[in-house]
């Protein structure tokens, strides 16, 4: 991640340039104004972010997870730092669905790509995704939505929200960006949609298994918690695990630990502290 602010250091390369035109030097006559290439009328640009990616309209599928790209102008996207901590033009942003606002957002993320779930229960048709750039205690930008939407630190995408008869899981809670110690454990609330929850172990059932849950890019038997049918799973995170942001992953898997197709998986990011 880049250190510098991007808006603010634009702010001040504009006002130096300004001043150097009023009291003349710097290889130009004395009372002569420098061409600094604004008018008075120009101000330095606010933050932006734009939807780079699907197009207008595109089909989510109810609770599969979905790729938007997004790309953040005048506005630095970084780590989520401790609480308390806030730096001008710095921060992340949110996305939410139609008019849902706050804390009722379906991802908050500072990388350019997030993987977004349509909730189950959201009626098939036309919808709005709203990306919103937010400060570092998750404020908006620019408070008033009309005005965010006007000036474009919020962006939103039409979608297609379709119906998805496909094995999927959610992660309910806890919320996006969680801190947990490392060493300690995370409790996480998950739900299924077209798949029957049976004990791990069983022989191989259409349609049916459990969940298993990792930590990052982990796989195989490298798990946070015992495989298990149960929505509430008890995740533990190694004590070495380095500090800062990590995912866990909790992915479905047949009643034999073999891979169910398609892949399903739910991901949330966690913030690793010290213990």
């Amino acid at each position: 991640m880049q250190n510098t602010v991007r808006g603010a250091l634009g702010l001040v390369l504009a006002m130096g340039a300004l001043g150097a035109g009023c009291g003349g030097g710097g290889g130009t006559d004395a009372g002569t104004p420098t061409d600094t290439g604004m008018t008075m009328g120009d101000v330095p640009a606010g933050p932006r972010v734009r939807i780079t990616s699907p197009a207008s309209g595109a089909a989510f599928p109810v609770g599969a997870a979905t790729e938007l790209q997004v790309v953040a102008e005048n506005f630095q996207l970084e780590a989520f730092p401790p609480v308390g901590m806030m730096a001008p033009g710095r921060g992340h942003y949110h996305v939410y669905l139609d008019d849902f606002d706050g804390n009722d957002y379906l991802f908050a993320d500072y990388t350019p790509g997030s993987q977004i779930v349509i909730p189950p229960g959201t009626t098939a048709g036309m919808h709005r995704l709203r990306v919103s750039l937010r400060q570092h205690d998750h404020n908006a930008i620019v408070p008033d939505r009309t005005a965010a939407l006007a000036s474009g630190a919020d962006a939103v995408l039409p979608i297609m929200v379709v119906a998805n008869n496909m094995p999927a899981v959610t992660i309910n809670a806890p919320p996006d960006n969680t801190n947990v110690r490392a060493g300690g454990m995370v409790m996480l609330q998950v739900a299924v949609m077209n798949f029957g929850l049976v004990p791990p172990g069983m022989p191989a059932m259409m349609g049916r298994g459990h969940f298993q849950t990792y930590l990052d890019n982990n796989s195989g038997s490298n798990q946070l918690s015992e495989p298990t049918n149960n929505t509430m799973i008890t995740a533990t995170i190694p004590a070495d695990t380095t500090l800062g942001p990590h995912r866990v992953r909790v992915s479905l898997r047949m009643s034999d630990r073999s891979a169910v197709p398609g892949n399903p998986e739910a991901v949330i990011r966690i913030n690793v502290t010290a213990p």
